[in-house]
C-alpha cells in the first residue's frame, strides 16, 4: 500500500510540470471539444464511465467477494475486499496530497474532488480485473486441495476486464473530468496494485 503510494507521488510530480501540464490541458480540451460536437460518442462515454461509479464498483466487490466466500475460498474473499478497500484509500490519499485541480473548462459530467490520479480509472480497472481473476483461480476449501470449479479460459475475461477499465478511463477524458495524465497515472498505479495482489497473494512463493 505504501509503495503504491509512494509511486503516485513520484509520478504526480512529471504531471504537474509546467510544459507537461500545458500539454495535458491542451489535449483535453481538444478532446472535450471533439465529444461535444458528436453526440453518439458523449452519450456512450456518459455510460461507460458509470461502470466505474463507486457505488457499482462497491458493488462489484461485494457480489465477487460473496460468490468466493460461497465457494469456500474464505481468502480470496478477504483478498477482494482489501483489495478494493484499500485501493480506494490510496487513490482518495493521492488526491488529498497532490491537490491537482481539475480541468479548467465546461466538463459534459459533474464530477467532485481533485483531479490526481483518476479514481475511475484506477479503482475501476483494480475491481473489475481483480474480481474475475480471483474468481477464475481454483477454488481452495479448507483442508483441501484445490478444486478447478470453471471449464473456461480466464485469460480473455480477465483482458475483457481489463478493456472495459481502459474505456471507463478513457470516458473521464473525453467528459472533461480528467486530463490524460490523472488517467495514465490511474492506470499505472492500478498495475501495480494487481501485480503486488499476484505476487503476493494470488500467487505466493513463486
Amino acid at each position: 500500500m505504501a509503495v503504491v503510494y509512494l509511486t503516485g507521488l513520484a509520478l504526480s510530480l512529471p504531471v504537474r510540470w509546467g510544459p507537461v501540464d500545458r500539454i495535458d490541458e491542451r489535449l483535453t480540451t481538444a478532446v472535450v471539444g471533439w465529444v461535444g460536437r458528436h453526440r453518439i460518442v458523449r452519450e456512450t462515454a456518459l455510460v461507460v464511465t458509470n461502470l466505474g461509479a463507486p457505488v457499482l464498483l462497491a458493488l462489484v466487490v461485494a457480489i465477487g467477494a460473496g460468490l468466493l466466500w460461497r465457494r469456500g475460498d474464505l481468502n480470496g474473499a478477504r483478498t477482494l475486499l482489501l483489495c478494493g478497500v484499500l485501493g480506494a484509500l490510496v487513490e482518495t490519499a493521492l488526491k488529498l496530497t497532490v491537490a491537482r485541480a481539475r480541468p479548467d473548462l465546461d466538463s459534459l459530467v459533474t464530477a467532485r474532488g481533485t483531479s490526481f490520479p483518476s479514481g475511475h480509472a484506477m479503482n475501476s480497472m483494480i475491481v473489475w480485473v481483480s474480481t474475475i481473476w480471483l474468481l477464475a483461480r481454483p477454488a481452495h476449501s479448507a483442508g483441501r486441495p484445490a478444486a478447478r470449479v470453471r471449464s473456461w479460459s480466464p485469460g480473455p475475461v480477465i483482458a475483457g476486464a481489463a478493456t472495459l477499465a481502459v474505456l471507463v478511463g478513457s470516458s473521464r477524458v473525453a467528459l472533461g473530468a480528467h486530463h490524460p495524465g490523472d488517467v495514465a497515472a490511474g492506470w499505472l498505479l492500478a498495475g501495480m496494485w494487481l501485480l503486488l495482489l499476484r505476487r503476493l497473494v494470488v500467487e505466493p512463493g513463486r
